[in-house]
């Protein structure tokens, strides 16, 4: 669950669900509903969406046809947009969020009408209007490969677990040799896997990530971030339930799956990524090791008995 809220704080909205297509609109209309060099925004389903307080003070104003950019009568936040032509999606102002939405903006969009004054200096695609077609975050994996194989990467979405997925998440850790001895995938689900994904929900410290591809979930991981005192007080990221779905593996998911592991670990402010793999995994322990792990520790659990 993501959670935002205005600058009042009289308005409050929970999203059930993920922010995609995030991007950067130069367009003048932004620029003068924000003031500011440009409006960070990405979309949300409507059907994932609720006001949680002040739904009241929201105001609309439609600064196109068919489009109502809603604001907070009180502050003057700008909140979400809805569209006539597809009352599906909400256009959500990526500033008044609470929580990271963990998905990151892809390409600038409308640069031929950007604020004179403003440079632009990341690396992202740029447009001078709108993109005449979906702009994908990743067009190609490390190896240069173009994704026309259906097992090979092409454009991937990383993104929070929901309550929905935990069923495709649990098929996922129990499908191989040692996740087959320790889960369960009876029907309905034990209450325990969906009391710990709320637990993880809840937790601003810890994020269930799944990994989309064609609209298909092909990967799951568990990010912790931990503060230490030791190494100077630092926060380091623990990975666990790292699991690839077995007919795509081999194409270089998994190393992508990483690669978005590691920068967002930098975005936490982490100075160490760790992780432990059972002895028994030694492809899974050779994968990590060509990442540039290093099998520095050893490691010990200490089984204790389950709660009544």
């Amino acid at each position: 669950m993501l959670r935002g809220s205005c600058l009042c704080q009289g308005v409050a909205f929970e999203i059930d669900g993920s922010v995609i297509d995030l991007l950067y609109c130069h367009c003048s209309m932004c620029r003068k509903a924000h003031g500011s060099a440009f409006r960070a925004r990405g979309k949300v389903r409507t059907s994932e969406f609720r006001w949680v307080r002040g739904e009241a003070l929201v105001r609309y104003y439609d600064s196109s046809p068919g489009q109502h950019r809603s604001f907070c009568a009180v502050c003057g936040s700008n909140l979400v947009t809805r569209f006539d032509d597809n009352p599906r999606v909400l256009g959500l102002a990526l500033g008044v969020l609470d929580d990271d939405p963990v998905n990151r903006p892809i390409c600038h969009v409308h640069v031929g009408s950007k604020a004179p004054w403003h440079e632009i200096t990341d690396t992202l695609p740029r447009f001078q209007d709108a993109p005449t077609r979906p702009v994908a975050p990743a067009p190609h994996d490390a190896d240069g490969r173009d994704g026309s194989d259906p097992a090979t990467p092409g454009p991937a979405l990383f993104r929070r677990a929901l309550r929905d997925d935990v069923a495709t998440i649990v098929r996922l850790l129990a499908d191989d040799t040692l996740g087959s001895q320790r889960e369960s995938l009876a029907d309905p689900l034990p209450r325990a896997y969906l009391d710990a994904f709320e637990a993880i929900d809840r937790d601003p410290n810890n994020e269930l990530i799944v990994m989309q591809h064609e609209g298909e979930i092909i990967g799951v991981l568990q990010m912790t971030y931990i503060p230490y005192l030791t190494h100077q007080g630092s926060w380091r990221a623990l990975v666990e339930g790292v699991r690839i779905d077995q007919r795509f593996r081999g194409a270089g998911h998994g190393r992508r799956l990483f690669e978005w592991v590691i920068r967002r670990a930098e975005q936490r402010g982490c100075t160490l990524l760790q992780l432990t793999s059972d002895k028994r995994r030694t492809d899974a322990i050779r994968f990590y090791e060509s990442l540039g792990f290093v099998a520095s520790h050893e490691g010990f659990k200490l089984k204790l008995p389950r709660a009544c």
